[in-house]
């Protein structure tokens, strides 16, 4: 409004006019608050009201003028003065809109000394009085919050106070206003709390108690200060007793506000807390209850939460979409810094089914939280099928967001944890086709450079490689599998650019691609130099960032000292890749040339070390800590270790120069007048003693551990688990080599070191406060190798006890302990199983048992279902009951165990061990079972059952060693019924031997047509030799090896009838042709008899042909071309036959022998003449018998007769 002349009608009018377009302007515009958008509605009018010459903007000591001042707000007497006074408000209200975007003050100023020039009186009616004034006072204390005018906002509240004069007019709103105005100054907190405390407890100026949007609004505002404990106590304060004015309902966003605070308030290397204190005295709240049986957590911020829960329960607050959120986003945090923070996935899905169960629809960023939750590692191995499992979860359920780029690339980073890159390339592939994987209508998101980076981690991140023994074919495979890692990592980043100029995808590559990319190469080493050059040449013409990560990742991916030097100098010409642009920057130069010193060091590559350490001082790089443990190392693994201790002889620095150039520089060529390096610290002594130990030069080692003692330096526990570690390896390469050598008789001197060592490892790792697991297990395996099972029990007797301790101060140390006390006992007991010892191997079986049994019973109990509400379970996230969340981790005898137990008892000869142990596997044994099979699982089933199969073959074998034939019998039969398949041919042999040996060949027999007439599955299907075959060869061979010829016989007889043995015989040439290729001795003596007794049986007149028996010329035999079967057959022509057949040789063919007819003639007749005679003696027996019994049944009639009478 412009100062000119005008008439006063004119004035009225244009003044009623932009009240009335001010107070709907204002109207129509929306409050943005915390906890929702509040409307003013307009409220005071026009009509009768006179207005007055009021300046536009007004300026301190100059008051807005007006005809007469009002006495008070009584309407009835004085309406047209109230109409005034609103007016006046109004006309402020417009002016500070329309300053407000200048952070012009003098409007607000203006304002406040008219409130406190114009007390107000009590009105009989004020509610148009008290929006207008409100609506004056917001915009006023806004303008002075965005100038930063902490003083003007506080002269407004106390102005505003002065104008209420004790009357009930102001809104709770406008303090609410002026504590966040003042959060966005540079108030301190006694501001705030000043402010707080005059309306905290309610005041007569207050039109109305204190809402949640007040609270909410201190909380943040004192949260921006950092007092996070003084906002838990504000709002335990105000909102938890519901008594008193003091009392505040909250509301949704109140908790939104004090979850954000607590995830605002947790740092990278926050310290973990004891144990969770929850303060509420009872739980108010079935969500609360829920989270507090689930929460183990080292993070007191998340411990305050869900004690925070018990006053936003079921009954105070209804919540919204968002708090559930900001939980969830304080949980993600948490789940972030803490690795021992349990539950993660339990949690997730509770507050989720929770949501359901208010009826809530999670949003997008809401599910891709639980997915990130979902695939944390520390959810367990199979992590990565539930975040997957969700993310599919989202496109099929009505009630579930589509899943965006972002929930892609949460699933994808969980199979990067877990490594498995091919699912996070097949979700890769779902992307680019825009298609999910069960083809439904859902919208698939784009990829962008976020997931392909994601992928790209998973391809990164390598398999588990055990420490086992490298043969030739693993090492192989494992090259394989990193060059194709490599070429998939490279065929990705040209698709991502592909993807960018051809479909329009945010697919650009960045530093974050690249380095991955770089990391890949340097774990696999399968890059070549033009290739790490090459990416960094295509990061350049892309104009993408470089930063220290980028050449750190090159140089360990680079090979060759001149790749390296080449790489260090590109890096320090390049100006985007170092800090501040300078040469000298010490943080990324360091970093980068620490790398290359370590490349070198590792390898005890004293050349590279050199030229990187002299350009680095040309260079004028500072060096740090990690550049005297690469020095160090170096020295240590280049043969000069035992001038680690002279080079640490002085305290805290790397010995003096003068002995440093007549002793190291000669032998390293390293100089240091350059270098300033900065004092030794414990660290580089505890790492020259590894370097020490890893080199074997346990002398050097202690005596730069004295040196330690002697200048009051303690070393650290990892440096005492060194050397316990060097001990036991001592121990298990002496135990080795003792091994190897196989000698009998006294212990040798090996030996007695390796027990020593031994000994020294176990002394070592007791007398630690809190030795790690692997330190544990090592030493285990080291006294386990050498013979004192005392000591390696013991010391897995600690881990099971720490295990199952009530109060675990490390639960990374628990988790550790859990992870590898399964490994240990079965390497324990294979250890027992090679030496044979089965009374260790009985010892330890009963110490795991015990300790499985007290383990589980300290277990919580499993529940089949994660969710609050059992109609729920059904309705949502159902799926995830197919795949349980909670699993006990198996620490009892597995399947493996048990088998070296057995291979214990058998080379002790225990077989009452091995029999009762063989009935201790039966439902394994039945698991495997065809009968159990289900669709796919055929596979995993017979895996199982060649697992099992040892076990049978230790039973057999030492049942057959003590000649127990029939515990042998009953064992195959038992293991024929459970496994519902044939019984392994080795383990029927067994039991047929130790039967041959005991001369029972009618069992023999029985067990035979047993075993091959069973209906049960065959396994052998695969192999050139039938089941059958083997086991009439084997049983035919048993026999005649103890003697039992005719029973062998009668067995391949059998054989042949039922077709599985050969029997070639025929005529050729007048001559019977008999031909025993491919038979052994056993199974040839059996072929012969049966021919010549078919010659018998079939020409009852005398033979006029002969006999040619083809033997071979020994070419398959062990020793070329000397026969067995040649000499085998004449001798037992000429030693079991009678009268003796004899052989002559067939000339051309020494693989031929040729019996005579009349030797088989002569033979034949001596057969039917044996018959004849055998007939006789048998009848002359029988007559004899009969009359013997007949004299002895006459006699005993007649003496009872007698015995009668008498």
């Amino acid at each position: 409004m412009g100062h000119a002349p005008m008439s006063y009608l004119f004035r009225f009018l244009l003044i009623s006019f932009s009240l009335h377009a001010c107070s709907y302007s204002f109207a129509n515009g929306f409050l943005v608050q915390e906890h929702g958008p509040r409307r003013l509605s307009p409220a005071f009018p026009s009509k009768g009201w006179k207005g007055s010459e009021i300046p536009a903007t007004g300026r301190p000591g100059v008051e807005p003028q007006y005809t007469t001042r009002p006495s008070s707000f009584d309407i009835d007497k004085n309406e047209e003065e109230q109409n005034h006074l609103m007016g006046t408000f109004g006309l402020y209200v417009q002016n500070l809109q329309k300053h407000r975007k200048t952070k012009n003050t003098k409007t607000a100023l203006s304002l406040s000394y008219f409130l406190r020039e114009n007390p107000s009186l009590h009105p009989h009616d004020a509610d148009q009085l008290i929006e207008v004034c409100e609506r004056a006072l917001i915009q006023a204390i806004r303008t002075a919050g965005d100038a930063g005018d902490y003083k003007l906002i506080l002269q407004l509240v106390d102005n505003s106070i002065i104008f209420a004069d004790g009357n009930p007019i102001l809104t709770p709103r406008i303090f609410g206003e002026a504590l966040n105005a003042l959060s966005q100054t540079g108030a301190n907190f006694s501001k705030l709390k000043s402010v707080w405390k005059l309306v905290a407890k309610g005041a007569s100026f207050l039109q109305s108690r204190l809402t949640a949007f007040e609270l909410n609004v201190m909380l943040k505002a004192v949260a921006k200060k950092g007092k996070v404990s003084s906002c838990l106590d504000l709002y335990r304060q105000h909102a938890t007793q519901n008594t008193g004015s003091a009392y505040i309902c909250p509301d949704a966003y109140t908790a939104s506000t004090l979850f954000s605070l607590l995830k605002d308030s947790i740092s990278s290397d926050q310290k973990s807390v004891e144990a969770p204190v929850f303060r509420t005295s009872s739980c108010t709240s079935s969500f609360q209850s829920k989270l507090m049986g689930l929460s183990k957590s080292p993070c007191w911020q998340w411990n305050a939460a869900v004690d925070l829960l018990g006053t936003l329960g079921d009954d105070a607050v209804r919540w919204n979409n968002h708090a559930y959120s900001s939980l969830l986003k304080l949980h993600d945090r948490v789940q972030d810094v803490f690795e021992d923070h349990e539950n993660g996935s339990s949690i997730v899905l509770t507050i989720l089914n929770t949501m359901r169960i208010q009826g809530l629809v999670p949003d997008v960023i809401t599910c891709t939280i639980v997915i990130k939750a979902l695939g944390d590692s520390s959810s367990g191995s199979k992590s990565w099928k539930l975040a997957v499992r969700f993310l599919n979860q989202m496109m099929v359920d009505e009630n579930l967001p589509n899943p965006n780029a972002y929930s892609y690339s949460a699933a994808i980073v969980a199979c990067a944890r877990s490594r498995q890159y091919n699912v996070a390339l097949e979700l890769l592939d779902q992307m680019r086709a825009r298609k999910g994987s069960n083809f439904t209508a859902a919208v698939v998101p784009s990829p962008n450079t976020w997931v392909y980076n994601a992928v790209l981690l998973a391809i990164g991140n390598p398999q588990n490689r055990r420490r086992k023994q490298r043969t030739k074919s693993i090492a192989s495979k494992e090259i394989d599998d990193d060059k194709t890692r490599r070429n998939v990592a490279l065929e990705l980043l040209d698709q991502m650019e592909m993807d960018r100029t051809c479909r329009g995808f945010d697919t650009r590559p960045d530093t974050v691609t690249y380095n991955t990319i770089l990391s890949l190469l340097a774990i696999t080493q399968s890059a070549s130099n033009s290739l790490v050059f090459s990416l960094l040449d295509r990061m350049i013409k892309n104009d993408t960032p470089r930063d220290a990560t980028t050449y750190q990742k090159a140089v360990l991916a680079s090979n060759g000292d001149l790749a390296l030097m080449e790489l260090l100098k590109r890096y320090m010409e390049d100006e985007y890749a170092r800090p501040n642009g300078s040469k000298k920057s010490g943080i990324g130069l360091t970093f980068v040339f620490n790398s290359a010193l370590s490349v070198a060091s590792s390898r005890g590559n004293l050349m590279k070390f050199q030229k990187v350490f002299t350009l680095m001082q040309d260079s004028g790089i500072p060096c740090d800590g990690d550049t005297t443990s690469h020095l160090l190392t170096v020295i240590g693994k280049s043969k000069n270790a035992d001038m680690l201790a002279s080079i640490l002889q002085i305290p805290g620095q790397i010995g003096n120069l003068t002995f440093w150039e007549q002793e190291v520089l000669p032998k390293t060529g390293i100089n240091l007048r350059r270098a300033v390096l900065p004092p030794l610290h414990v660290s580089h002594y505890a790492g020259a003693i590894s370097t020490c130990l890893a080199e074997d030069k346990l002398e050097n080692a202690h005596a730069i551990l004295s040196i330690m003692h002697d200048n009051d330096m303690v070393p650290s526990s990892d440096c005492m688990e060194n050397f316990a570690s060097a001990y036991a390896r001592a121990a298990t390469n002496h135990a080795s080599r003792e091994n190897s050598n196989a000698q009998h008789g006294p212990l040798s001197n090996s030996h007695t070191v390796a027990v020593q060592c031994a000994e020294g490892a176990y002394g070592i790792t007791m007398a630690l406060a809190n030795p790690s697991p692997s330190i544990l297990g090592v030493v285990a395996k080291a006294c386990a190798v050498t013979g004192q099972w005392k000591h390696s029990r013991e010391v897995l007797c600690s881990i099971q006890k720490r295990i199952l301790a009530d109060s675990v101060d490390d639960e990374k140390y628990h988790q550790d302990s859990l992870d590898m006390i399964g490994d240990l006992q079965s390497v324990l007991l294979g250890e027992c199983a090679r030496q044979g010892n089965v009374s260790a191997a009985l010892s330890l079986a009963n110490a795991i048992q015990r300790f499985s049994t007290q383990y589980l019973q300290k277990q919580p109990a499993v529940s089949g279902s994660l969710f609050l509400d059992g109609a729920v379970e059904n309705d949502f996230l159902g799926f995830l009951q197919e795949s349980p969340l909670t699993s006990r981790v198996t620490v009892g005898m597995k399947v493996r165990d048990w088998i070296a137990v057995m291979k214990a008892a058998r080379k002790s000869g225990h077989w009452r061990v091995c029999f009762n142990t063989l009935q201790i596997l039966r439902p394994y044994v039945e698991r495997t079972n065809p009968k159990m099979e289900k669709d796919g699982n055929e596979e995993k089933l017979e895996n199982r059952y060649k697992q099992l199969v040892p076990a049978l073959l230790h039973a057999t074998t030492c049942l057959e060693q003590e000649s127990k034939y029939a515990w042998a019998v009953r064992s195959i039969k038992d293991w024929a019924l459970w496994s519902g398949r044939k019984v392994p041919p080795e383990a029927v042999m067994s039991a047929i031997r130790v039967l041959s040996a005991r001369g029972r060949s009618e069992e023999v027999k029985d067990l035979l047509l047993s075993c091959i007439h069973s209906e049960s599955r065959e396994d052998n299907g695969k192999e050139e030799v039938s089941y059958e075959q083997i086991l009439y060869v084997g049983a035919v061979t048993s026999l005649h090896k103890f003697g039992l010829y005719d029973d062998a016989d009668e067995i391949y007889v059998s054989g042949v009838s039922e077709g599985h043995l050969p029997l070639d015989v025929e005529s050729r040439n007048d001559q019977v042709v008999l031909d025993l290729h491919g038979l052994n001795v056993a199974m040839a003596h059996s072929v012969v008899r049966i021919a010549m007794r078919q010659q018998t049986a079939l020409y009852k007149e005398p033979n006029t042909s002969d006999m040619m028996i083809i033997t071979g010329l020994g070419r398959n035999s062990a020793l070329h071309l000397r026969p067995v079967l040649r000499p085998e057959i004449q001798r037992m022509l000429v030693e079991e036959f009678y009268p003796p057949l004899n052989t002559v040789s067939v000339p051309g063919n020494m693989g031929a022998l040729v019996v005579s007819a009349d030797d088989i003639s002569q033979w034949q007749a001596h057969q039917e003449g044996q018959k004849g005679a055998r007939m006789l003696a048998v009848a002359a027996a029988l007559r004899d018998l009969s009359a013997t019994r007949l004299r002895q049944s006459i006699a005993l009639n007649l003496k009872t007769s007698e015995e009668k009478e008498q």
